[in-house]
């Protein structure tokens, strides 16, 4: 059976939510880790404002949070230049030391490959493929990954046809579960920006430095400030320099 027809079984066996438009990502990124037999898939949109839409697994789900924090990664980087990031983890360390950092502290991945996404969704996100090895980026099938790229990319675009054409995809996966998470961060920019009059980039590099000072994640941080357990004085307090 080839990689198209394996990753087609593999969605079918996820049957339970399968008319569940908000569980699609999830779905997508389970069914292609498992026809890839690769530890873990992650599904990002960063055209204007990175946010993850769907993981194979929770671990997926926090590599794609610790880039987030970071500010950058393999994720990023494909999706600017739109070329697949092969990042073994000697290229992983020396490109993105930070993001590696926090990668090998806290899963158990040490290699990253990160595919434009395709078609439609071009431009707009990537599928992002983690590996336990240092070396996986040599030791698994690219072109087989490449082929569900397109099928992926396919699936999604198919369910945002209706979207703004200049945003396409993003209105529709906005409301997904990983994509909510990712709503408070842009709540806390907001916050920021008003209260302490910055610009929204300064805003996001102030509280990924918290973030990043405190070991915790940008969003936890942002949750913080969203509900009233952080306050604008205690950011600024708190903040490495």
């Amino acid at each position: 059976m080839d990689i198209a027809g394996r990753f087609m079984v593999e969605l079918a066996q996820l049957g339970p939510g399968a008319t569940d438009p908000g569980l699609l990502p999830d779905r997508l990124a389970t069914a292609t880790a498992r026809a890839l037999r690769v530890d873990a898939v992650g599904l990002t949109l960063a055209a204007q404002q990175p946010t993850s839409i769907g993981a194979s697994d929770e671990t997926a789900a926090l590599a794609e949070q610790l880039q987030f924090t970071v500010g950058s990664g393999p994720c990023l980087a494909t999706v600017d230049s739109q070329v697949p990031i092969f990042a073994v983890e000697s290229y992983l360390q020396r490109r993105w030391p930070f993001y590696h950092d926090l990668l090998r502290a806290q899963t158990p991945f040490r290699s990253v490959v990160a595919f434009p996404l395709s078609g439609g969704l071009s431009g707009t996100g990537a599928m992002v493929v983690y590996l336990a090895s240092p070396a996986g980026p040599l030791e698994f099938d690219a072109l087989d990954a490449q082929s569900l790229v397109f099928l992926v990319s396919e699936e999604l675009a198919a369910s945002t046809v209706w979207a703004q054409r200049h945003q396409p995809g993003l209105q529709h996966w906005i409301d997904v579960p990983a994509a909510r998470v990712r709503t408070e961060v842009w709540q806390a920019v907001g916050i920021v920006t008003a209260g302490l009059g910055l610009s929204g980039a300064d805003a996001l590099a102030l509280l990924r430095a918290r973030a990043y000072g405190s070991s915790r994640l940008v969003d936890e941080v942002a949750h913080d400030l969203v509900t009233r357990r952080l306050s604008l004085d205690d950011l600024l307090a708190d903040t490495p320099r």
